[in-house]
């Protein structure tokens, strides 16, 4: 239930808001908000070990999850709600990542209409950082650990019905 109005909240901050220029996957807090200025809500959640925040910087709105104490999900998307250019989404899948990541894709999924990308370090066969675009235009990067997380959390919710 938790879960689905955390998810109903973030759509609905897609939909009317923005996307943020940058942020990186491993930032603390603070690093956050010396980029971005205070969060404009207090924290979403927390689901479990997991947090989220939204912040607005530079036109764009931002939502970041926190796992460990460390950035492990962001969000992007635009203030018109209209889909990032291809770009953009290049631009913020390279800022978010180590510089020795290579990623895949866009593969399109056409049961959900989402494109995914796959983020792979140098020398590594499995993916470490995973990314998706939805139809409504907004961008989430995360790591592999956080994929995993929200995974068991939902076959929690779903074992509690």
């Amino acid at each position: 239930m938790q879960n689905g109005l955390i998810l109903a909240w973030v759509l609905a901050v897609f939909t009317a808001g923005t996307i943020s220029a940058k942020a990186g996957l491993g930032w603390t807090f603070d690093e956050c908000e010396q980029h971005y200025g205070q969060p404009v809500s207090k924290p979403i959640g927390p689901e479990g070990k997991r947090k989220a925040h939204l912040f607005f910087s530079k036109g764009y709105n931002i939502v970041v999850w926190f796992l460990h104490d460390r950035v492990s999900r962001v969000c992007y998307g635009k203030k018109n709600g209209g889909q990032l250019s291809v770009g953009e989404v290049n631009d913020l899948l390279t800022i978010n990542v180590p510089e020795d990541v290579a990623w895949s894709g866009p593969a399109k999924d056409e049961a959900s209409d989402q494109y995914w990308y796959l983020g792979t370090k140098t020398g590594e066969s499995t993916p470490t950082y995973l990314a998706v675009q939805s139809k409504q235009g907004s961008l989430c990067i995360f790591t592999d650990e956080d994929d995993w997380y929200v995974g068991q959390k939902n076959k929690e919710v779903v074992n509690d019905l």
